[in-house]
């Protein structure tokens, strides 16, 4: 005999002697025999029960399966369809955010052309005015013609 079938045959045993045992203490105890048997029949007419109120019901209740079903699937239909909307909406948001950015591009260029033409144009057109420090001659304000204010009425 091989080592797995005297394992078989020893865990069969085991399991035989138990349930002896189990049977011996349960008829030879009054109280517990009589909560097996009362916890037994309390089982036995709760499955009764549902198994007539199923073969009573039985279309009312595939009918309420029926219904939940197609509830959920219509849910599932619409999450997957406002899921396509969105995916819809956010490549359209993708593709606006990139045509703002190259608008905004090509607006910066233009605008910074056009002011290098206006500066030179401007720099073209208005001749160099010499620097107040270049010489003390050419200033508009020249010392012989400013005249002091009398006396007395220095805040006119």
């Amino acid at each position: 005999m091989g080592q797995k079938s005297k394992s078989k045959t020893g865990l069969g045993i085991g399991i035989g002697v138990g349930i002896t045992a189990l049977l011996a203490v349960v008829l030879g105890n009054k109280t517990y025999r009589e909560k097996v048997t009362s916890g037994t029949k309390t089982t036995a007419s709760k499955v009764n029960g549902a198994t007539q109120y199923i073969s009573q019901n039985r279309e009312e209740i595939i009918d309420t399966l029926k219904k939940a079903s197609n509830q959920i699937s219509e849910l599932l239909q619409a999450a997957n369809e406002d899921v396509q909307k969105i995916s819809e909406t956010a490549g359209n948001l993708k593709e606006t955010t990139m045509n703002i950015k190259d608008t905004t591009k090509k607006t910066a260029q233009e605008m910074k052309e056009i002011k290098e033409e206006t500066v030179s144009k401007l720099s073209e057109e208005v001749p160099s005015v010499p620097a107040a420090s270049e010489t003390k001659e050419e200033s508009s304000a020249d010392e012989s013609n400013v005249h002091p204010l009398p006396r007395g009425k220095e805040s006119i």
